[in-house]
């Protein structure tokens, strides 16, 4: 017998809906001989954001230490080639307003 009330009395066929966390991580197997440039790329391709999840700072809080430091870095470097140190820290006190 269940000690949470809300599990004494569910429907029939009822299953509480449980989300999982996205897992970024990738086999081993998968960069055996990769070059560091392939490397560097298939460790982040899973964790970049894309159209299914465009928020960067929720990606970064599902990839593993390793990816967040791969991709805060690629991040960073695309802002700074893009338009300088200037642009770089002109988007991020835009986004902690």
């Amino acid at each position: 017998m269940s000690s949470r009330p809300d599990l004494l009395f569910r429907p029939k066929g009822y299953f509480p809906v449980v989300s999982v966390a996205p897992d970024y991580r990738i086999p081993f197997v998968s960069v055996l001989g990769a070059s560091q440039e392939d490397l560097f790329e298939r460790v982040i391709e899973n964790a970049w954001p894309d159209l299914a999840e465009p928020d960067t700072m929720k990606r970064l809080g599902y990839a593993t230490p390793g990816q967040r430091a791969l991709l805060a870095i690629t991040l960073f470097m695309r802002e700074v080639d893009n338009g300088g140190l200037q642009q770089f820290f002109g988007k991020l006190n835009r986004r902690n307003l």
